[in-house]
Order: structure tokens, then C-alpha cells, then sequence
């Protein structure tokens, strides 16, 4: 794909920009089910549900436990993926159980962990017991995510009201999101 490559977010083994839809280096023979675009880096699960993720690697948010750009795709951990997402420096993954993890920069909770801590490696999400994921999308510095019964919950930044809980205030683990009245 077309990209302003200088992390290697074009997932081609250079920094080299291009202005042409162009051919990610993955493994061989491999086919994609999903992608997300964060800040400089990219996040993509494969058809057999493995997780990849290439460019910047500040403040941990390509998860392979290091703060290094990599031009090409890295497999993160060993889980099968159902679902991803990827906000500014932050990249997000359901597993297969509906377990939502996250990694990357948590200056002002996006990570939705209870802390605000950045991590390089995927960490689970706090959250309800029990609780089964299948929805994420991530923001500039925040998150939404959904339940399988489509509960709906967001943290991170929320001095804009973007966590839809009737507050302008920043959480570091997930809130409901109320329904209009």
C-alpha cells in the first residue's frame, strides 16, 4: 500500500516512501483477514488467526516486547487472533477467547490496564469478570471496545467527552458507555 515509510510502516523491508500500492513482506504465502493503522506502525492477523505487526517501535506499541522499528512483519506471541486495533502508539488484540489485550503507550490510560504505564509486550485489559470481547477500535489516546452480548465500553482519554460516559474525564480501565436517554 501507498505509505510515508520512514519506521517501515509499509511492512516492506525499507524505509523507502512510496506513492503506489505496493506488496507487504509477510510470510510466504500468506493472506491477511484484518488490518489496522495506528501512528507510524501497522497490525494485521493472517487467515490462521496469527498476529503481525511492523514500523515504529516506540514506546512498545508493535507488542514484540521491544521500543525497535521493524520494517517488516514480527508474529506477536502465540495466541490465535480474532480481532485487532490500533490507536496513536497503541495496538489492541482479541484472542480467539474473547481475551482483549493491549500494548504500547499508556500516558493517559489507553491501554486500559489500571495503570499508566507504557508495555511492550500485550497485556490483558481490566475489565467486568468474565468478560468476552469482540469489538476494538482505538483512538488517538483512547479505546472502545465491545462485548460479544455488544456492551459497549471505552477508556483512555476523555476530556472530550470521547468515552461517552457522560464525563470529561480520563479513565485507565474501561467504562460503560451510556445509550442516549
Amino acid at each position: 500500500f501507498p505509505s510515508h515509510d520512514t519506521n517501515g510502516e509499509g511492512g516492506r523491508l525499507t524505509t523507502t516512501n512510496t506513492f503506489t500500492p505496493t506488496l507487504v513482506s509477510g510470510p510466504a504465502t500468506t493472506s491477511w483477514s484484518a488490518i489496522a493503522a495506528g501512528g507510524g506502525f501497522s497490525v494485521a492477523i493472517t487467515s490462521l488467526g496469527a498476529l503481525y505487526t511492523w514500523g515504529a517501535g516506540s514506546q512498545g506499541r508493535l507488542g514484540d516486547g521491544t521500543v525497535v522499528n521493524k520494517s517488516s512483519p514480527v508474529k506477536i506471541g502465540s495466541n490465535s487472533w480474532s480481532a485487532i486495533g490500533a490507536g496513536g502508539a497503541t495496538g489492541y488484540g482479541i484472542d480467539i477467547s474473547g481475551r482483549l489485550y493491549a500494548w504500547g503507550w499508556n500516558n493517559l490510560g489507553q491501554l486500559g490496564v489500571s495503570t499508566l504505564v507504557n508495555t511492550s509486550s500485550p497485556v490483558l485489559v481490566s475489565g467486568p469478570a468474565a468478560t468476552s470481547w469482540a469489538l476494538i477500535a482505538g483512538g488517538g489516546q483512547h479505546a472502545l471496545a465491545a462485548t460479544l452480548n455488544r456492551t459497549l465500553y471505552a477508556w483512555g482519554l476523555g476530556t472530550s467527552g470521547q468515552l461517552g460516559n457522560n464525563t470529561a474525564v480520563t479513565v485507565s480501565s474501561p467504562v460503560l458507555v451510556r445509550p442516549p436517554p
